[in-house]
């Protein structure tokens, strides 16, 4: 029987405790359940899904609505819009000029309602303007 260094436990010692049979034996069936396989869906559900999980949702809709921005609002508004951020149903929208930041505070509810009909749902509910 060969033995480690430093005189440790034989080798066959060691093998014999990790080949040691469990207290219990896992019940064996005689079939296994087979794993339901999804649906097929189409890419671009299958797509929507992957982009629009809790996590990146709200930077999802960031970038839709600095897609349309420019084409809604046009580009006067677009150079002199800052950023957006989205967060809990609410869009933030920062504006550098100041009469334009009182012309779009005036127009909140149009511009809500006319992002959501661009999304096709009712994501937006409210818009504030900084």
């Amino acid at each position: 029987m060969r033995t480690k260094a430093s005189g440790q436990k034989p080798v066959s010692y060691l093998y014999g405790v990790l080949n040691a049979p469990a207290m219990e034996k896992p019940v064996k069936y005689y079939y296994q359940k087979k794993k339901k396989k999804p649906e097929p869906q189409a890419l671009k559900a299958a797509f929507m899904r992957l982009l629009r999980n809790k996590r990146n949702e709200p930077g999802y809709f960031k970038a839709r609505i600095k897609l349309v921005w420019e084409k809604f609002f046009g580009k006067h508004v677009a150079d002199n819009t800052r950023d957006f951020l989205v967060r809990d149903g609410k869009l933030f929208v920062y504006i550098t000029n100041a009469p334009l930041r009182n012309q779009l505070m005036m127009h909140r509810e149009g511009i809500r309602k006319r992002l959501n009909e661009e999304f096709g749902e009712e994501y937006l509910r409210e818009v504030v303007i900084k």
